[in-house]
């Protein structure tokens, strides 16, 4: 029976359900003594997958560290039984591509873009520049797209506040906000605020959805409408000639 797999590919961003010839997952076990950190038995898991899109054939390879630990049902004559395993995954590396990238058109500004690669690319390594690098792609946005200059990110942001939806001013902030831990050391210098990887890809997303509403959006919107203009154009000069020859 064939397997299948839900992806999104890094590349393209093509999403699809993946036939087992696109894709191939194997455990290695390390049939060593048992490492220091870890009292469960620990394995790694590989990941290959070929983007099936056409255009894009491109490949996704990763390894997972995976610690593991024997499940047993206990019976009334003091016999244990064997269920399976609970497996927990440790740690994980993105070796192609080296972070989960998407692709955004170049119509979006250079510098906006290098910084939420860098963001995306040092995330797990550290978290708390990939929030600062967030941050700075917010403020290249709004002063970009928005066209508002402010002496602070925060007095930018508050210019927002009622030209968008309160949702994503919300997240904006929230944005500002957890960047400035990177940005600017706290008064007390022994005070430590971290930023964990997940909380870092948090922000990134968000930096994702305003390139898509905002830049991608409005691109496809103009495009549209100026497919619209030029068939108007078009049907307004056959109707002229048909008009002439009458």
């Amino acid at each position: 029976m064939s397997e299948e797999k839900e992806f999104t590919c890094p590349y393209c961003n093509n999403s699809t359900t993946l036939s087992d010839n696109f894709f191939i997952e194997t455990g290695i076990d390390l049939d060593i003594s048992k490492p220091k950190r870890y009292k469960s038995e620990t394995f790694t898991n590989i990941i290959a997958i070929t983007c099936p899109n056409p255009k894009c054939k491109e490949l996704t390879f990763g390894i997972e560290l995976i610690t593991r630990d024997s499940k047993y049902t206990s019976h009334t004559n003091g016999t244990r039984v064997f269920t399976g395993y609970d497996t927990e995954v440790v740690k994980s590396w993105d070796l192609l591509p080296e972070a989960n990238i998407k692709i955004f058109p170049k119509y979006i500004p250079k510098p906006i873009l290098n910084d939420y690669n860098e963001a995306c690319q040092i995330k797990k390594l550290s978290p708390k520049a990939s929030a600062t690098l967030s941050r700075r792609c917010l403020q290249g946005i709004i002063r970009d797209f928005w066209e508002v200059r402010k002496d602070t990110l925060k007095e930018e942001v508050n210019e927002l506040e009622t030209l968008i939806d309160n949702d994503l001013w919300v997240a904006i902030d929230d944005i500002r906000k957890v960047g400035n831990i990177g940005a600017h050391m706290e008064k007390d210098i022994n005070m430590i605020i971290d930023v964990d990887p997940k909380e870092a890809q948090i922000l990134i997303d968000l930096i994702e959805i305003l390139l898509n509403e905002w830049y991608v959006k409005k691109h496809e919107k103009e495009a549209k409408l100026s497919l619209l203009r030029k068939i108007s154009e078009s049907k307004d000069k056959k109707r002229k000639k048909k008009n002439a020859k009458t």
